[in-house]
């Protein structure tokens, strides 16, 4: 309950979680990023199937675990860079990914909508969505760095910056490799 209640008011709630001297070892730290993978793989078990193996589950977790370890490294420079944070960084980190909602909220409807509609997705509305955890992600991070790292509000405009900078670019590599942008500019250029 606290991730939704951190969600729709993330600085009162990041306020109450990090006065809480409840520090954590790392294996708590790490189960919100592991509990990430287990939801993509699952999602995707469900947008590509629409069903939900074990195994396939498994797989498509496993093959898609890069996501949540690159945003657990881009939490971790933020926080780690951060000389007035007033939790230890185990407990920043499971603080950090308790914001996870919006995208694993996505994440779940946007394959509940491709199973459901039993045919090939739109492209331009998946992306359109997606707009929602993509602006409500970074006002989450913005909370998370003013309350539970301490930072002024322009020390939190720049970390948040360069956290989303990070993600942003991460998944914009994933998807130009994805789609073989490259081989297909330098073939419209070649033309």
């Amino acid at each position: 309950m606290n991730d939704l209640t951190l969600a729709i008011a993330p600085a009162r709630t990041y306020r109450r979680l990090a006065s809480r001297r409840a520090d954590c070892g790392w294996g708590a730290a790490l189960a919100r990023p592991a509990f990430a993978a287990l939801l993509i793989g699952t999602a995707l078990a469900i947008a590509s199937t629409g069903r939900v193996t074990l195994g396939l589950v498994a797989s498509l977790t496993l093959c898609w675990s890069f996501a949540p370890a690159w945003q657990l490294i881009a939490a971790a420079i933020v926080i780690a860079a951060s000389p007035r944070r007033g939790v230890g960084m185990p407990r920043a980190l499971d603080l950090f990914f308790a914001g996870h909602v919006p995208w694993s909220s996505w994440l779940l409807a946007a394959a509940a909508w491709i199973a459901a509609a039993g045919r090939p997705f739109d492209p331009a509305a998946l992306l359109l969505s997606a707009l929602i955890p993509a602006i409500w992600t970074p006002a989450i991070v913005f909370a998370f760095c003013r309350t539970v790292l301490h930072e002024t509000r322009r020390g939190a405009l720049i970390r948040t910056a360069a956290h989303q900078a990070m993600i942003r670019t991460f998944a914009a590599t994933v998807f130009a490799l994805a789609v073989a942008a490259l081989p297909r500019v330098l073939r419209l250029l070649g033309q």
